[in-house]
């Protein structure tokens, strides 16, 4: 037999307002393109349209502009870059994105300038080795349409969540180098093997994507519109915005079987004043991140118990 758990105002008001925020919580990016106005604005149109933002802003990356502040860069979670032009600076744009990516801000690096051997088209300054996961100046190749997405190296990788179909456009541009730093992880090729998506083992905030971001909308040399591009792009940028959580304990916080119950959240709340139960975890630490008993720990177990994640 269940019981009906009877809530303080307080806990119920902190479980609705807990719920909303997560639901509601959706990264804002910039889009830092060096390239023509129409190719810049179809990226933020494209990413924008996935739904997945609160907001995509392009940021002018180009003369007369001046290269972005930090303070600009830290309005948002996160940017994705690209060149078909050159930046104001190399040096001073490679200097503010490696103190972005310090500040805890996300980086997704593509196609030309992730790759390119033209100056001030690619990062450099502070930019070093290990904020450049491809390879930097190893060279672009382009090859006529048909090229698409190849083996996929960690095929649950959150980057290629619902990237069904990806092709290039009339001239599919992608590095030539397939070497990648020391703390570069393969996570998809093209076709022909060249590296497609890079994630790096210990900066969780970067990505390298070796694509050209405009698409056949905006010009020939783009991918394949009718394809998930945008999609691989946006899980880029959320995959940047998303720091490596703890695990959260179960909505089963008792443990007899019966998930999410009454009894769950009266044992979580008796756990939580120092009585847990002897099928209960040890301690209401139950978002793992070794403070027991915290806010954090009753919003981590409401967002558990709404069917979310912590």
């Amino acid at each position: 037999m269940k019981i009906t758990l009877v809530l303080p105002i307080s806990i119920m008001a902190l479980f609705t307002c807990t719920v909303s925020t997560w639901a509601q919580s959706l990264p804002r990016v910039g889009v830092l393109g060096a390239e023509a106005a129409a190719s810049v604005e179809d990226v933020r149109s494209k990413l924008m349209a996935t739904g997945r933002f609160a907001d995509v802003v392009t940021i002018p990356v180009v003369t007369p502009a001046a290269t972005p502040t930090l303070a600009t860069l830290q309005e948002y979670d996160a940017v994705i870059l690209w060149s078909n032009q050159s930046f104001v600076s190399g040096v001073e744009m490679g200097n503010v994105l490696a103190d972005y990516v310090d500040s805890g801000g996300g980086v997704v690096n593509a196609v030309f300038s992730v790759s390119t051997t033209t100056a001030n088209r690619f990062l450099s300054g502070r930019w070093d080795a290990s904020y450049q996961i491809i390879v930097q100046n190893g060279g672009n190749t382009g090859t006529a349409v048909g090229v698409g997405i190849g083996t996929r190296l960690i095929p649950d990788h959150p980057t290629l969540a619902n990237v069904n179909t990806f092709l290039g456009g009339a001239n599919c541009f992608r590095p030539t180098q397939t070497a990648l730093q020391p703390h570069g992880v393969l996570v998809a090729q093209w076709v022909d093997g060249k590296t497609l998506v890079a994630v790096s083992s210990t900066r969780p905030n970067r990505v390298d994507l070796g694509m050209f971001p405009p698409s056949t909308t905006a010009t020939t040399t783009g991918w394949n519109a009718a394809t998930d591009g945008a999609v691989l792009m946006a899980n880029a940028l959320v995959f940047v915005t998303t720091p490596a959580a703890p695990p959260c304990g179960s909505a089963d916080f008792n443990n007899d079987g019966d998930t999410g119950t009454d009894q769950d959240i009266e044992a979580f709340f008796a756990c939580l004043s120092g009585n847990c139960c002897a099928t209960c975890p040890a301690n209401a630490d139950f978002n793992s991140d070794g403070d027991v008993g915290t806010d954090a720990d009753i919003e981590a177990f409401f967002r558990v118990l709404a069917g979310g994640t912590c």
